[in-house]
C-alpha cells in the first residue's frame, strides 16, 4: 500500500491466504492510515516466513504499516510472523477476533497500542504487547474494552510511557507464570532485592510501564515470573477486579502505588504490595 500522505485505505480481508517468503506479506510502505476490516463469518490468514526489508527499514511483521492501522469487524485473522502486527504509529483494534502467534512480540504499535473491542490471542516468544516511542503522548497502551488474552515468554504488555486499562477482560502469563520466579530468601524477600532489571531478555512481567500504570476497570488476571503488575514510576488503582499470582510482587510501583477503589486479590507472591 502506497498512496498519498493524506490517503485512508481500507483492505477487506474475505477468507484470504497470504503468505510472502520475501518480505512482509501486507506492507503499508504509506498512507494517513490504513483500515483491515474483517467481514462477518470469515477467516483470513497472513503468514511471513522472513524478515524483509524496504531501505534501512527491517519489515518485521505478518503485517507492518509505516502509518497509523486499525483492525475492525467480526470476523477471524490469523497472524504468523517474527512479530505479528507492527505499526509505527498508532495501531488500534475495534473489533474481529485475532489469532497472533509470534517468534518475538505480538502487537507493536511504537507511538501506541489502543484495544477497544474485540477480542485478541496472542502466543508469543517475546513480548505479548508492546508501545516503544518515549514522547510524552506516546509508547502507551490502552484497553478500554474486548478480551485481551496473552502468553508471553518475556512481558506481557510492555509501554514505554504508560498502560491504562479502564474496561474489557485482560488475562496474561508472562515468562512460564510464577512456578518459574526467582526463589528468594532472607533479606531478598523484604526488599533486600529490586524487581526492576533493565535486560528486556529477562523480564518477564505481566504489565509494566515506565512511567505511570493506571487500571480504573474492567477485570485483569496475571500469572508471572516476574512482577505481575509493575510501574518504574507511579500506579494507580481507582476501579476494576485484579487478581494476581507472581514470582515476585503482586503490585510493583518504584515511587508511588495508590489504591483508591476496586478489589486486588494477591494469590502469592513474596511482596503482596511494593512501593
Amino acid at each position: 500500500i502506497d498512496a498519498g500522505d493524506e490517503d485512508d485505505v481500507r483492505l477487506v480481508l474475505e477468507n484470504a491466504s497470504i503468505t510472502c517468503t520475501t518480505t512482509a506479506p501486507i506492507y503499508a510502505k504509506n498512507a494517513d492510515k490504513v483500515i483491515i476490516s474483517l467481514p462477518e463469518n470469515t477467516e483470513s490468514t497472513v503468514t511471513d516466513t522472513v524478515t524483509g526489508t524496504d531501505g534501512d527499514d527491517a519489515l518485521t511483521a505478518a503485517i507492518f504499516a509505516k502509518c497509523d492501522l486499525s483492525v475492525n469487524g467480526t470476523g477471524t485473522l490469523n497472524a504468523n510472523a517474527n512479530d505479528g502486527i507492527t505499526s509505527e504509529d498508532k495501531l488500534k483494534i475495534t473489533g474481529g477476533i485475532l489469532n497472533i502467534t509470534s517468534a518475538d512480540d505480538g502487537l507493536v504499535g511504537k507511538d501506541a497500542v489502543l484495544i477497544k473491542d474485540g477480542t485478541v490471542h496472542i502466543t508469543a516468544s517475546g513480548n505479548g504487547i508492546k508501545s516503544t516511542k518515549s514522547e510524552a503522548d506516546k509508547g502507551y497502551v490502552y484497553i478500554g474494552g474486548g478480551t485481551v488474552n496473552i502468553t508471553a515468554e518475556q512481558d506481557g504488555i510492555q509501554a514505554e510511557t504508560s498502560v491504562l486499562i479502564s474496561a474489557g477482560e485482560v488475562n496474561v502469563t508472562a515468562g512460564g507464570g510464577s512456578a518459574n520466579g526467582e526463589q528468594k530468601t532472607g533479606n531478598a524477600m523484604f526488599g533486600g532485592a529490586q524487581s526492576t532489571t533493565t535486560d528486556e531478555t529477562l523480564s518477564a512481567k505481566g504489565i509494566k510501564a515506565e512511567a505511570a500504570l493506571d487500571i480504573t476497570g474492567g477485570t485483569v488476571t496475571v500469572d508471572s515470573a516476574d512482577d505481575s503488575l509493575h510501574s518504574s514510576d507511579s500506579m494507580t488503582v481507582s476501579g476494576g477486579g485484579i487478581t494476581v499470582k507472581s514470582g515476585d510482587d503482586g503490585l510493583h510501583a518504584d515511587n508511588t502505588l495508590t489504591i483508591e477503589d476496586g478489589t486486588i486479590v494477591v494469590e502469592e507472591s513474596c511482596e503482596g504490595l511494593e512501593a
